[in-house]
């Protein structure tokens, strides 16, 4: 009967993400009935929360998140009296940031932190070989942004630098998976994590994001440098297993790594760097009232004024999306009150703490998403980001309670 339990509340955990990654855009499905699916399972955690018992989660990350809901919605405001956008097209526009209340849903149905890290690492798997497969056919079947279409609506792919550039949402699993792994196979040489490991980073050398995979690259060499022990014969076999590592990154994806730096210099000498001026016109230019600097300006709606002013004048004819410079985007849209409890949360996962304990991977996990926040999306107001953020504040809960009850024995 527990074992019966522990399956469903399993299955009901792994079936609520994949529906939230809208089952990795899968082009079949078409995006309003992903949009109904949304509502029916923000609906299902309204339903836990009000009539399930469960346990009390952190108090900490609760104020956070509850803190991150509240100023999301409270832009609202400035929507409704500067973007003429009634409160109601906000409501609609920001459901998703309700996806944060899974938190307590965790707590719920009590569901083990093992499995749920299982969980995480089985999506990260499927997306890892999803975008490996991706690559060896001609049909897209998994699509979301950073897309072609051809005059019929078709979807089709753009090849860049011998990538076929597709954005598939779960790329945050994939870097989990890949530190998780990373961190086991640091402490012992185990096949499976080994080859987790190196599905995940192909996984996110395909992405072709610069950000992302220089950013992987950096954190695991400063995490195997400054962990290196010469006295510790299973870190010198790390030492050769990574050095093997970096000899075969260098013989099959030097010339790539090459291309990507050449890339990032010319982008950075230009002048007509979209990211650059977006940042300056959301920072300076796109605030009608000081008040929006502290709450900031909303979440647009599509069918609103306002949703057409930023999709038809800010983002087809300029060019400039706010979901393309992360932090400073987020500061326009919900405010400097906001962006001040991101930053908090993100101090909070990369920093050590006597009162929190939170594992190596997840610490370097949090780096990476940190430096990429500035340039790339705000990963707190992506439904299928924060959905695996608020699954590694469960986990970290769960580890704490655990260090507390061994300590107190």
């Amino acid at each position: 009967m527990l074992l019966r339990l522990t399956n469903i509340k399993i299955a009901f955990v792994t079936i609520f993400l994949l529906l939230v990654l809208r089952l990795f855009s899968f082009i079949l499905i078409p995006d309003r009935v992903s949009d109904y699916i949304e509502i029916f399972l923000i609906f299902i955690i309204f339903v836990f929360i009000f009539f399930a018992k469960g346990e009390r989660p952190n108090k900490e990350f609760s104020a956070y998140i509850n803190g991150i809901i509240f100023l999301t919605l409270l832009s609202s405001v400035s929507a409704y009296f500067y973007h003429q956008q009634n409160l109601l097209s906000s409501l609609i526009a920001s459901r998703t940031i309700f996806f944060w209340l899974f938190f307590y849903v965790l707590y719920k149905i009590n569901i083990d932190k093992e499995d749920l890290t299982k969980i995480l690492l089985f999506i990260g798997l499927i997306w890892a070989l999803i975008m490996i497969f991706q690559q060896f056919t001609t049909n897209v079947l998994f699509n979301l942004h950073a897309t072609e279409l051809d005059d019929s609506g078709a979807v089709l792919f753009r090849v860049e630098r011998g990538i076929k550039r597709i954005y598939l949402p779960g790329t945050e699993f994939g870097l989990f998976m890949l530190f998780f792994s990373w961190e086991k196979i640091f402490k012992k040489l185990d096949l499976m994590y080994f080859s987790l490991f190196v599905l995940a980073l192909a996984g996110l050398f395909l992405t072709d994001s610069r950000q992302v995979i220089f950013g992987v690259l950096g954190i695991l060499l400063f995490s195997f440098l400054f962990r290196f022990n010469f006295n510790d014969k299973k870190k010198v076999q790390f030492l050769f297993l990574f050095s093997f590592i970096a000899i075969v990154l260098i013989i099959i994806a030097g010339d790539y790594l090459l291309n990507l730096i050449k890339l990032s210099q010319e982008q950075e000498s230009s002048d007509s760097f979209v990211r650059g001026k977006a940042i300056k016109f959301y920072l300076f230019d796109y605030n009608p009232s000081f008040l929006c600097y502290i709450i900031g300006n909303g979440w647009q709606n599509f069918y609103s004024p306002y949703g057409h002013e930023v999709a038809r004048t800010l983002e087809d004819s300029l060019g400039y999306f706010r979901s393309d410079i992360g932090l400073f985007g987020a500061l326009n849209k919900f405010g400097i009150i906001y962006v001040i409890f991101v930053l908090r949360i993100y101090y909070k996962m990369i920093f050590k703490r006597k009162k929190l304990y939170v594992p190596v991977y997840i610490r370097e996990f949090f780096i990476v998403c940190f430096i990429t926040s500035f340039t790339g999306e705000n990963y707190f107001e992506v439904s299928y980001i924060f959905m695996l953020f608020v699954c590694i504040f469960y986990i970290i809960d769960e580890e704490n309670k655990l260090l507390q009850t061994f300590e107190k024995s």
